[in-house]
């Protein structure tokens, strides 16, 4: 039993909390989840099992789309509904003003992590600091924001859309929009709808999960396949430099990108580019 499940967190359960459901429900020894959602936030959530757990990581890399609200006229501490109320203002906001200010939050922008954030500082992190009533400012960092619309309108709120880099914080998005307004917003709501190519239609609930909703190892990635010949099995085994020559089905080689190497019960995963294969890694042996 190993490769992924797809989770559609409920509201006000930690994702660590799903990890032991699925754990216990389904009696494997190893789970983890593949990018933490809030407590407060739902949806899309990738749960590994087993060997499984190997390929968070590269979910982490994905791309992720949100859905959620967010509400002007108001600040919390934390920048979302779970924070104190630090500002309250009357809202003089029209949508083309909000259209118009999204404009400037589209492309590669420049973030400052939140102060109730994991982001570490000096080895300890942020929001441990601001608990304590120490704002800690931490430099910019870059993130992509791929597309940022609006669904709908109901000021003082609105109902929006983002598709973004890893690292992007909604929350700040929230915050720093309610500023270029000249006003303050807090996100009041936060759904992820998919990571990647994966899509949290075809998630299950923490309590549908069954052995059926394991995604295999060997299809988790949507990753090329490449078919190791057998006679080469050995060299896979001891880690030796797969030649191009080694695989049955080289036209599949996609250039610049992750590729299953497959050979007998052996998988592993190897980078691709321009026809070469580099530093393949077993991580999963079929039993």
């Amino acid at each position: 039993m190993d490769g992924i499940i797809l989770i559609d967190k409920p509201k006000d359960v930690t994702s660590f909390q799903v990890c032991e459901i699925i754990k216990k429900k389904l009696n494997v020894k190893k789970v983890g989840h593949g990018g933490t959602l809030d407590p407060f936030s739902t949806g899309l959530l990738i749960i590994g099992i087993n060997r499984g757990t190997k390929l968070l990581n590269f979910f982490l890399e994905e791309k992720k789309e949100y859905t959620g609200i967010i509400e002007f006229g108001k600040e919390t501490d934390t920048y979302d509904i779970t924070g104190n109320i630090v500002k309250e203002e009357e809202v003089n906001l029209n949508e083309d003003d909000i259209l118009k200010a999204i404009e400037d939050f589209k492309g590669v922008i420049n973030q400052i992590p939140p102060p109730f954030s994991a982001v570490k500082h000096e080895g300890k992190p942020l929001y441990k600091y601001a608990r304590e009533g120490k704002i800690i400012k931490k430099s910019p960092r870059q993130v992509f924001i791929e597309e940022f619309e609006i669904k709908r309108f109901n000021l003082p709120e609105i109902e929006f859309r983002i598709v973004c880099s890893k690292g992007t914080y909604i929350r700040s998005i929230a915050h720093e929009l309610g500023k270029k307004l000249g006003s303050c917003a807090y996100l009041k709501s936060l759904r992820r709808t998919a990571i990647g190519n994966y899509k949290v239609e075809n998630a299950f609930k923490p309590e549908e999960v069954s052995e059926n909703s394991i995604i295999p190892f060997e299809e988790a990635l949507n990753i090329p396949k490449l078919y190791v010949k057998k006679n080469y099995l050995r060299l896979l085994k001891n880690g030796a430099q797969i030649k191009k020559w080694y695989i049955e089905n080289m036209e599949d080689i996609l250039k610049d990108s992750f590729s299953y190497l497959i050979c007998n019960n052996i998988v592993a995963i190897a980078y691709t580019k321009d026809g070469k294969i580099f530093k393949p890694k077993i991580v999963y042996v079929k039993s």
